[in-house]
This record gives C-alpha cells, sequence and structure tokens, in this order.
C-alpha cells in the first residue's frame, strides 16, 4: 500500500504520455524523421522518465534510510 500511488501515478500517466504519442504520430504533428521533433520527444521522454526515478528514490528508499 506504500508505493500505490507511484505506480498508479506512472501507470496511468505513462499511458496516457504513450497514448499522446501514438495519436500525435498519426497524425503527423511529431514526425521522428525530423531532428527537432526527435529531440523534443526525447528530451520529454527522459525527464519523465527521470522525475519517476527521482520520485520512487524519494518514496521508496530514503524513507529506509536511518
Amino acid at each position: 500500500m506504500f508505493g500505490i500511488s507511484w505506480f498508479y501515478l506512472y501507470g496511468v500517466g505513462g499511458t496516457f504520455y504513450g497514448l499522446g504519442t501514438y495519436l500525435c504520430v498519426r497524425a503527423g504533428t511529431l514526425d521522428f524523421k525530423n531532428k527537432r521533433d526527435r529531440r523534443m520527444y526525447t528530451a520529454t521522454t527522459s525527464c519523465l522518465v527521470l522525475f519517476a526515478v527521482v520520485h520512487g528514490l524519494f518514496q521508496f528508499v530514503l524513507p529506509y534510510v536511518e
């Protein structure tokens, strides 16, 4: 029960992020052949993953450190 919020946040949020990415690629708004679009997608995805890792560190690891 301790980490349910983390799994919910990144599970549901990640699903919406993936769905939004799929819809953008399908609509032609996000083109992976374009270097600028690729760089922006990499930056946003990297930030999401980094934030999830740091959030997980604070929620799962640091409460047990004395």
